[in-house]
């Protein structure tokens, strides 16, 4: 299907499973099988694109998958310049912004997810006691230095993206120091940063006790690009335990009302990629196949 995409990382992991068992299925091989379960892109990290674009965009030509994101990581808390970023250092933050710019256009992508960096750890209880309310994260945003720094940052890759037509996007990030965790912290940056999207991960509300549904409602008019994650429940853990709640599993198979938020979004004529994502299962080859399966059942 020409929006189903998944990330790149799966791919690797599901190579380096499968030759631990002593049943190498090797990249390539497992890109092909993506491409006959209805797959045609991948999500890569800036990282993984900077150091082998030469061998990787061509396996992905040969068996027709394009690429449907990019996702950069910088710290612009600890690291407002041009070092700290995961595609390399740079005499200064504009000089990065424009060589990943070209390098995703080089790629044909044209969605890049900033993971902006994290908050210290007394920052970050700051604005997770206030996520219950949007005028009360708002009023703290706007006096905190970490959170001017990211929101500088943010501005300067999506200044560098428009020439582009690149879309610059921030996800619910499932760590509780990330600026951008929350509903309300991302309602900010959407409203304070000219040009900025957001990139649904569906199962990452649930890191944070959100709603996801309700966070979809709010920060519709944002999204331009999702991620489908899905959440088991780990039965033989605590019930304090937070993890319990967020096991990974192939999509289709948890909690998350993935199949409501699709349908909302064939409803209003969504045209981007849904991005099969479930880091941590234990055979990722198979799981690809079944998110796929249940993906294609519901598009």
């Amino acid at each position: 299907m020409k929006n189903l995409s998944v990330f790149y990382d799966h791919i690797l992991e599901a190579e380096r499973q499968t030759r631990e068992k002593d049943a190498e299925v090797p990249v390539p091989q497992i890109l092909k099988r993506c491409a006959e379960w209805g797959i045609s892109a991948v999500e890569i990290n800036s990282a993984t694109l900077a150091e082998s674009a030469d061998s990787v965009l061509p396996m992905l030509a040969d068996v027709g998958l394009a690429i449907s994101g990019i996702c950069h990581k910088h710290d612009f808390v600890k690291f407002p310049g041009g070092t700290g970023g995961s595609a390399g250092s740079y005499a200064s933050l504009e000089e990065e912004a424009q060589a990943v710019m070209e390098m995703a256009h080089k790629a044909g992508s044209i969605t890049m997810l900033i993971v902006a960096g994290f908050l210290s750890e007394e920052d970050a209880r700051e604005i997770n006691a206030r996520h219950w309310s949007y005028a009360e994260t708002a009023e703290w945003m706007e006096r905190s230095d970490a959170i001017r720094r990211v929101q500088k940052g943010l501005e300067t890759f999506c200044r560098a993206a428009e020439p582009y037509g690149i879309r610059i996007v921030v996800e619910d990030f499932d760590n509780w120091t990330s600026p951008t965790a929350m509903l309300y912290e991302n309602l900010w940056f959407m409203k304070n940063v000219p040009g900025l999207h957001f990139a649904l991960d569906t199962g990452n509300f649930a890191y944070s006790s959100e709603d996801v549904l309700k966070a979809y409602e709010v920060l519709l008019p944002y999204i331009s690009h999702i991620h489908c994650k899905d959440r088991a429940v780990n039965a033989s853990a605590p019930d304090t335990d937070l993890r319990k709640y967020i096991a990974a599993c192939a999509v289709g198979e948890g909690y998350i009302p993935i199949r409501a938020i699709v349908d909302k979004e064939k409803a209003r004529a969504y045209d981007d990629f849904y991005v099969i994502e479930h880091y941590g299962l234990q055979d990722q080859l198979e799981g690809i196949r079944r998110s796929a399966e249940y993906m294609r059942s519901i598009l």
